[in-house]
């Protein structure tokens, strides 16, 4: 059966035409929190529990909505203050079985630089 709770994240460089920028990217499905005596099936993770993690990185980071959908089924921007650093949003469901996963899938990708910049060159203290 495998894990049906995934959680990743990348670092690397990113080649956007003829620009390079360092970008982190984040994967988020399956349940929310674990199972527990008290809660043997909790919810699936959702864009609030990517809100939460991007939270996490930097209070200043919000979400906003987005004006294109970047190939995702609900997007939103990534924004600090009314600067978009990122795009956020659920995968395709087509896009998702493809994958053989069984939860939706929440992803999201924030240009370092700019949250660097922007938050001063320091994330959450």
């Amino acid at each position: 059966m495998g894990n049906t709770s995934l959680r990743f994240f990348e670092t690397g460089m990113v080649f956007d035409g003829e620009v390079e920028a360092e970008r982190l990217a984040l994967l988020i499905s399956g349940s929310a929190a674990p199972a527990s005596w008290h809660d043997a099936k909790p919810a699936d993770a959702d864009l609030f529990e990517l809100r939460g993690v991007l939270e996490l990185i930097s209070p200043k980071l919000a979400l906003a909505p987005s004006s294109q959908n970047d190939g995702l089924v609900v997007a939103a921007d990534i924004v600090i203050g009314k600067r978009k650093v990122g795009t956020a949003g659920q995968a395709w469901p087509a896009r998702v079985r493809a994958m053989d996963l069984r939860t939706p899938v929440y992803v999201a990708e924030i240009d370092l630089a700019a949250l660097r910049q922007m938050t001063g060159g320091g994330l959450k203290q």
